[in-house]
């Protein structure tokens, strides 16, 4: 959660659940049924090796979850979730109170636009001393950055259309904040240059689609 010992020992964990009535008769119709989910905060007492469930969420079907620690001392760490909805919603984690508090939600569907939205599959989170940034991937295989501003805003910065099919993960470059990574069920995994808004590269070596990724926090070419 954090490199605070304060927070040492809480983590949340998101379920997604397919809905399906009883008389419903085939699969074919599964793109259509609704998602559920959930977010849980747990704590663990590594003294007892105690496990407690400190408060569950009913929301969408979550498809990936980031924490970002405290930058400050003046604040909390956060939670970020992306749903089924092609929603990240963002939630503020009250050590004193041990609970999430939801601060805002963000839709990734255009507001001028009449297309549904894609599902929201993975996030990341980047924090270069100064600027907040979110990266998030969707089943269109689309990439969305985002900036979280100091009055707690979402704003979009640009989407771009990336993978022929889905694209199911990405994360920003540790060590360089200019690339994000992204990874497809189209079986390529790319880095963008965030400057120059173009691809920096594109590897076509996987034999299947590249479903998670992540930049090494501590070494630098892993």
């Amino acid at each position: 959660l954090t490199h605070d010992d304060a927070a040492t020992g809480f983590f949340a964990c998101g379920t997604y659940q397919l809905v399906q009535e009883e008389d419903e008769p085939a699969p074919e119709t599964s793109a259509k049924r609704p998602r559920k989910g959930r977010v849980y905060l747990y704590q663990f007492e590594e003294e007892n090796c105690r496990l407690e469930r400190l408060q569950c969420i009913e929301t969408s079907a979550i498809l990936d979850m980031k924490w970002l620690p405290a930058w400050s001392s003046e604040c909390n760490p956060h939670l970020a979730t992306v749903n089924s909805l092609g929603q990240m919603e963002l939630y503020e984690f009250l050590q004193d109170a041990k609970l999430l508090q939801r601060r805002t939600c963000f839709s990734l569907a255009e507001q001028e636009s009449s297309e549904e939205a894609p599902l929201a599959l993975a996030l990341d989170w980047q924090h270069d001393g100064q600027h907040i940034r979110l990266a998030i991937s969707d089943s269109k295989g689309g990439l969305n950055l985002l900036s979280y501003s100091s009055q707690g805003e979402i704003i979009r910065e640009r989407s771009w259309l990336s993978h022929g099919f889905e694209a199911w993960t990405c994360a920003f470059d540790r060590w360089s904040p200019h690339i994000l990574y992204s990874g497809g069920d189209d079986m390529l995994l790319m880095a963008h240059d965030l400057r120059t808004k173009q691809r920096a590269w594109t590897n076509r070596t996987h034999m299947a689609g590249v479903t998670c990724l992540l930049s090494h926090p501590r070494h630098e070419n892993h």
